[in-house]
């Protein structure tokens, strides 16, 4: 599977079409969709339905991280056990997943 990384919170001036682009490239794979924002979740949700593909559910709207740790560490093991993906620049989160995938293919030098 391929994932997509989306915030539409801290980040809402970022352009959702190199998501859409990736997704679209990347068409016979299903989506692991990996977010701390319920509003990414439901964009990506309602325009792919069942190609998308998250583990959790429960957003706190009401703070800057809208998903508890356990759902993020879970959330960065999954995404780093793919086999592409698209990430947001500038995010910390992004570059351990890079890095986790670099690593999983055993092409760390």
């Amino acid at each position: 599977y391929c994932k997509a990384l989306r915030n539409h919170g801290m980040n809402a001036s970022l352009d959702d079409e190199p998501f859409f682009n990736f997704i679209k490239k990347n068409d016979k794979f299903k989506v692991f969709l990996t977010t701390d924002c319920v509003k990414t979740r439901t964009l990506f949700k309602e325009k792919y339905g069942d190609k998308i593909i998250t583990h959790h559910n429960s957003f706190s709207t009401g703070s800057l991280r809208q998903i508890n740790m356990e759902n993020t560490l879970l959330d960065l093991f999954i995404a780093g056990r793919g086999i592409d993906f698209k990430g947001t620049n500038h995010s910390t989160f992004s570059n351990i997943i890079y890095n986790l995938i670099i690593l999983n293919k055993g092409e760390v030098k």
